[in-house]
């Protein structure tokens, strides 16, 4: 399963670096959206086979000759899902309407396992309420970018750092350090 996904994530930067003569934006646009999704749905299928990380991989066999082949829907383990809150503020006050993206952070080792860098995942998104805050739950462990976009806004915001903005735990609520939308640093489009 993780051979398919690296060939997934491998065609997926290659969709991205087609040149202009290949398919329309649009075109693009949609086939990564659907490869994202694709990934997304075997990462959750390879954590609810292999919920407590076994190393070698090893997914339980089917149990009777001849069963069916289809595998059935994934089920995460709940157990290895923790819950994430914070607070997106506009000059001191809660902005309601926010988006608030945590992409799931996968790491990575590049120039002969020298240096650790990381990859982005899989996306879960909010809305902040009234006072600005905002919850995800259901977010399997690990560690995570923030990113923002506040109401009527076309770009993503997020912190310039090389580091995860939140370390998720199972069976526990994360607490993100509020945000006040005067100190992001990066827009993305």
């Amino acid at each position: 399963m993780r051979d398919s996904i690296v060939a997934k994530l491998l065609l997926l930067a290659g969709a991205a670096l087609t040149s202009c003569t290949g398919p329309s934006d649009a075109q693009r646009a949609a086939e990564m959206a659907q490869m994202k999704e694709e990934i997304r749905r075997e990462v959750l299928a390879e954590l609810a086979a292999n919920p407590r990380g076994d190393p070698a991989g090893n997914v339980a066999p089917s149990t009777a000759p001849g069963a069916d082949a289809t595998p059935p829907a994934p089920r995460v383990d709940p157990a290895t899902l923790g819950s994430l809150t914070g607070r997106i503020l506009a000059q001191g006050q809660g902005l309601a309407g926010c988006h608030v993206k945590m992409v799931r952070l996968v790491e990575a080792r590049g120039l002969f396992e020298a240096y650790k860098t990381f990859q982005e995942g899989m996306e879960f998104e909010a809305v902040s309420g009234p006072d600005g805050t905002y919850r995800i739950d259901a977010l399997p462990e690990g560690s995570y970018a923030a990113r923002w976009l506040p109401k009527g806004e076309s770009g993503w915001i997020r912190r310039l750092n090389d580091k995860p903005d939140a370390v998720v735990k199972a069976g526990a609520v994360t607490q993100l350090a509020d945000l006040d939308l005067r100190q992001v640093t990066i827009i993305s489009r």
